[in-house]
């Protein structure tokens, strides 16, 4: 549960020790951006993290038809999986997973009408959102026996502050 405590929203603008400021939602000392365009997400990362990866997966939405007796997808949306530079199968990173949803589709999960499959457990909570789609990760997604969790879960509540009242207060 972890990562409901990154959602509360502050300032809009972050002033540096030389007066200047930064727009909302671009963390002060977070030079790296990653953007998607079709989405319009954007994440600013820190300076250890240069060289960074990213996944592009996909989630599936489902729902249960009890007169088939079967899940079946009505679903579908991407996930970034933002991963450490220094992630090796040997000694795993904690990656920053963020699944996007459309806001219907967002509407419709907070509604009961599917659920996400692509964690196990867990809830889907909104980090932040635009006017077309949002952004949210799994409580079930931060494991304190992984490295790097606790920057993680740092660098994720720096790139919340500027953002908006959640569509759905938690």
């Amino acid at each position: 549960m972890r990562w409901l405590l990154l959602l509360s929203t502050t300032t809009a603008f972050v002033a540096t020790a030389c007066g200047t400021s930064h727009p909302p939602g671009h963390p002060a000392g977070f030079p790296l951006r990653y953007h998607d365009t079709k989405t319009g997400f954007t994440f600013y990362l820190p300076e250890p993290w240069r060289g960074y990866s990213v996944l592009h997966k996909e989630w599936q939405g489902q729902t249960y038809v009890p007169a088939n007796n079967e899940n079946i997808t009505v679903a579908r949306g991407p996930v970034f999986v933002l991963r450490h530079p220094h992630w090796t199968a040997s000694k795993m990173y904690q990656d920053m997973t963020l699944v996007v949803y459309t806001r219907s589709q967002w509407d419709g999960e907070k509604q009961g009408k599917f659920s996400c499959t692509y964690f196990a457990g867990g809830t889907m909570v909104e980090l932040w959102h635009n006017h077309n789609y949002v952004f949210a990760m799994s409580t079930h997604e931060g494991k304190a026996e992984l490295e790097g969790w606790q920057e993680v879960n740092e660098i994720i509540s720096q790139n919340v502050q500027a953002s908006p009242p959640h569509l759905y207060p938690q």
